[in-house]
């Protein structure tokens, strides 16, 4: 089980070319992936539109959406280098960003 953040599924929605969306298409249909409450809400907010909302948020909602505050201990994958600093004190939060 790995909880996607904003980070890749903003650049994954946008068809970026990245290892961090690679890595993502790789899990996608074989392992288990999980969102973030909040995280489905930076998403949703990264979108101009209502309609692409709407849209948006039909297609994420196919994957389980948890509370961010009670999943600890999940790998996360992310392209944000905020996250390097608390690895130490939130546990495991790196995932490579490349295909498996």
């Amino acid at each position: 089980m790995t909880v996607v953040d904003s980070s890749v599924g903003i650049d994954f929605l946008d068809g970026r070319n990245a290892p961090h969306v690679a890595t993502l298409h790789a899990m996608l249909g074989r392992d288990e992936i999980i969102l973030g409450d909040l995280v489905l809400c930076e998403v949703l907010q990264a979108l101009d539109t209502e309609n692409d909302a709407e849209r948006v948020e039909s297609l994420l909602r196919r994957f389980d959406i948890v509370p961010m505050t009670g999943e600890n201990r999940q790998p996360l994958l992310h392209n944000d280098s905020d996250f390097r600093p608390m690895a130490g004190y939130l546990g495991r939060i790196e995932v490579l960003a490349r295909p498996r």
